[in-house]
């Protein structure tokens, strides 16, 4: 009778563990805005980007994350996805076969993420940190908070970016079986965790 009793308190404690563990985990998934951008390469003044659309992130079942941007392509606005796998490391991703490693970091500011990429692009070699977050409005802690990372991980503050949001493609002129499906995805992710 001890032995089950005793079973059945762990349990509970864990069950309870595991809820308190899930409450308080923000979860990357949102729609973002990127609010600034630095890169290892020198670009010029006409290279530089001067406005980013915002991107939608989803966390998928197998642990993988899936990246939809809204582009204007061909005169329409289109959604482009990546996909980002996980690896064994948290925190850490992979794409474009395993040829660039993307890690996303979590700020002192509430829902404000940091992406840094590294690897072969395109045949190139890159290095790009982007400071993501779900309002439009910018955070100066956030940006201060970015602007230390950088230069801890050796870009030059100079080379910091602070693109405006690209308004050609909006998520009005996304269609109607899109938005259905990123909300109904959200809510399933939502009603898992509970």
């Amino acid at each position: 009778m001890k032995i089950l009793f005793l079973s059945l308190v762990l349990c509970l404690f864990f069950i309870l563990q595991v809820k308190e563990l899930q409450s308080s985990e923000e979860v990357f998934e949102s729609i973002f805005f990127i609010k600034a951008i630095v890169e290892d390469k020198e670009l010029t003044k006409e290279k530089r980007p001067k406005a980013f659309p915002p991107v939608i992130i989803q966390q998928l079942d197998d642990g993988n994350m899936e990246i939809n941007v809204l582009m204007k392509k061909n005169g329409e606005c289109q959604n482009s996805k990546t996909k980002l796998e996980k690896t064994v490391e948290l925190n850490k991703f992979t794409m474009n076969e395993g040829k660039l490693q993307v890690y996303i970091t979590k700020m002192s500011v509430t829902d404000h993420w940091i992406i840094l990429y590294e690897g072969e692009l395109l045949g190139e070699q890159i290095r790009v940190a982007k400071l993501l977050a779900p309002y439009m409005y910018a955070n100066q802690e956030a940006i201060k908070e970015f602007k230390l990372f950088s230069k801890k991980e050796g870009f030059d503050e100079r080379k910091i970016i602070f693109p405006r949001i690209e308004e050609e493609c909006t998520f009005d002129s996304i269609s109607v079986s899109f938005w259905w499906h990123f909300v109904h995805f959200s809510k399933r992710t939502k009603s898992n965790t509970r």
